[in-house]
């Protein structure tokens, strides 16, 4: 084990060096790379996680001493929670304990996640059942419409809802340009530009637009565009977008799943309807066609449909050529043929 170089240090420490190292880039526009730091909402988890759990169980003892068995010991902590939740646990005191290994303080210690078992329900709608959210949505109030034609329809992140202004829908005709996002980190509003650090143009709907109109009507051009439920003078939250997808899925009879289930039913209705996945790519605003893939999903009527394609094919027979296989190249020289 290393020996540290300065006087025994905590969690509490190394977490907040942790933060340090990785708020910076908030307020740089240049920062290259999506995942190369961690996003603000991921900041604000992991301070939270920190407080909540890792300092109780372990914050009381230098990082040094930390090894498996402590690492044991906070699985069995949360033996009773869910298998994701205690990943997410996990993945915070692997960052921490990554900071004190780059600084000399801890020798790498070994962190196995739990694996979950496979779900068979899909994380996105499929094209009936985002219609019920839309009707459902109609039912309650202009927010819940824009909320869930946003993100299921253009596939908007929350806090790139949250981030839109009335200037930038008051006169919208077919495309928005998404610049900027609000999120949260250690309780303090950011608004910054998107998780890419670009601005990106999305297509919308004739439905969408109107939706984004109506919800623009006379307000002032810097307003944003989502208010509270409670407060109609006051910005939108990520609670007030969780609280408005909520809603809609209980008026629906659906699952509550959460407003990025929404951005995963965007991306397969885009694939679905034929569009380029470098087309996708660019419209959820992904700087790696990897990302991509990962809401990339097939429902069950496109899944009975290629089943049938198959199956027709296989009922055609086999198809036979009359053509004859090319003939194979002599090898070495060609003797000349004789011109008598």
């Amino acid at each position: 084990m290393i020996t540290p170089k300065r006087d025994p240090i905590g969690i509490d420490d190394l977490y907040l060096a942790e933060m340090a190292e990785n708020k910076s880039v908030l307020s740089r526009p240049d920062a290259d790379g999506e995942g190369d730091h961690l996003a603000a909402a991921t900041l604000d988890l992991r301070r939270r996680l920190c407080a909540d759990h890792l300092i109780p169980v372990l914050g009381g003892r230098p990082v040094r001493d930390l090894g498996e068995a402590d690492v044991g010991a906070l699985k069995l902590r949360f033996r009773s929670t869910s298998v994701g939740y205690l990943s997410v646990v996990l993945r915070a005191l692997r960052g921490v304990l990554a900071a004190a290994e780059r600084r000399g303080v801890l020798s790498r210690v070994s962190i196995r996640l739990p694996r979950a078992a496979p779900s068979s329900a899909p994380r996105a709608y499929d094209g009936p059942a985002f219609e019920r959210l839309v009707a459902a949505a109609r039912e309650i109030g202009p927010q819940h419409v824009g909320a869930i034609l946003l993100c299921g329809e253009a596939g908007l992140r929350r806090g790139e809802v949250l981030g839109l202004q009335v200037a930038d829908v008051a006169g919208v005709a077919g495309v928005l340009r998404v610049e900027r996002e609000r999120v949260w980190s250690g309780g303090a509003e950011i608004v910054k530009a998107p998780k890419s650090n670009r601005a990106r143009l999305v297509p919308l709907s004739p439905r969408t637009t109107a939706a984004l109109r109506e919800l623009a009507v006379g307000r002032e051009p810097d307003a944003f565009l989502f208010r509270t439920v409670r407060d109609p003078e006051a910005p939108a939250t990520e609670a007030t977008i969780r609280a408005l997808v909520a809603a809609v899925q209980r008026r629906a009879g659906l699952p509550i799943k959460g407003p990025h289930a929404l951005r995963h039913t965007a991306a397969s209705g885009m694939l679905a309807a034929g569009v380029d996945v470098r087309a996708v790519q660019s419209i959820l605003g992904h700087s790696r066609l990897d990302t991509t893939a990962t809401y990339l999903h097939a429902d069950e009527a496109a899944i009975a449909r290629a089943g049938q394609r198959v199956q027709e094919w296989r009922e055609a027979g086999p198809v036979t050529s009359t053509a004859q296989p090319p003939r194979k190249a002599q090898r070495g020289r060609v003797k000349p043929r004789d011109p008598a």
